[in-house]
């Protein structure tokens, strides 16, 4: 057997794009971890871009966010994976390398930061206010080919308050494509809403009109289905999190996927 090697290296960027004040701040991270695969080698990387913008005395901006860069993965992959991290809708890219990755990053970062100095409203305000866009990526866990991929982050721009979310996507290395539900569960044959009403908090959602979504992640015992704030709760509830046993819903798993994870 031989081994996929997993490097981290964080390296962390700054872009000037303020009005009076910048703050900058540089890191780095090497981690490395090995899994077993027959033949491919998967390497990940992350770059990280972060500033801040002084508008005024009390209004300010604040900008940091870390994404991962991956070797060994094909595009349509990559396409998926980076969809709204690079804003890939509003300006599609061809070549996923660090150095165009890096630019799409610091691009977004200046018009973020370019684009609050317009919030003339808040400028003149009495109190403190510092407007801030934060997110994550990272390798939330590997297990039998599948690779999970979480991305994280809140901000807040004005209003009653910030907002946060989580989201989850899964690779199959093997087929070199994302995973979906449909992948590995009948679906069709599966009345979600009994099996998750039975692991939620009812008190927690609007009503019990609830269905399984595609952000999840999954182990060898169960799938656990993660809902944003105000998709079937209120803002107070935070993010849903609904853990549904694999030996419920047995019957409706592919036998593929069964003896990928070995699920007796």
């Amino acid at each position: 057997m031989k081994n996929i090697v997993f490097t981290f290296a964080v390296i962390a960027l700054a872009a000037s794009c303020n009005k009076n004040k910048t703050e900058h701040t540089t890191t780095s991270k090497n981690d490395t971890v090995q899994i077993k695969k027959d033949s491919l080698q998967i390497i990940v990387d992350s770059l990280v871009v972060e500033d801040s913008a002084r508008y005024s005395k009390n209004f300010s901006a604040e900008y940091r966010q870390k994404i991962l860069t991956f070797k060994g993965l094909q595009k349509q992959v990559l396409d998926s994976l980076y969809l709204g991290e690079l804003l890939l809708k509003e300006k599609p890219m061809h070549d996923y390398t660090s150095e165009n990755i890096k630019m799409r990053m610091t691009e977004n970062m200046k018009k973020y930061l370019s684009d609050n100095a317009a919030e003339k409203e808040y400028a003149d305000r009495e109190y403190a206010m510092t407007w801030d866009q934060v997110s994550d990526m990272k390798v939330f866990a590997q297990t039998k080919d599948f690779l999970t991929v979480n991305y994280n982050g809140y901000g807040f721009s004005g209003g009653a308050h910030g907002y946060g979310y989580d989201l989850y996507k899964t690779v199959d290395l093997k087929k070199q494509t994302i995973l979906q539900l449909s992948d590995f569960i009948e679906i069709s044959k599966l009345n979600w809403k009994p099996v998750l009403l039975k692991h939620a908090d009812k008190e927690m959602l609007f009503d019990e009109n609830i269905s399984a979504n595609d952000n999840f992640y999954f182990d060898n015992q169960s799938i656990t289905f993660v809902y944003n704030q105000y998709e079937i709760g209120p803002y107070a509830a935070g993010i849903i999190e609904i853990k549904v046993p694999f030996s419920e819903i047995k019957q409706y798993l592919k036998p593929e996927f069964q003896k990928r994870l070995n699920i007796n």
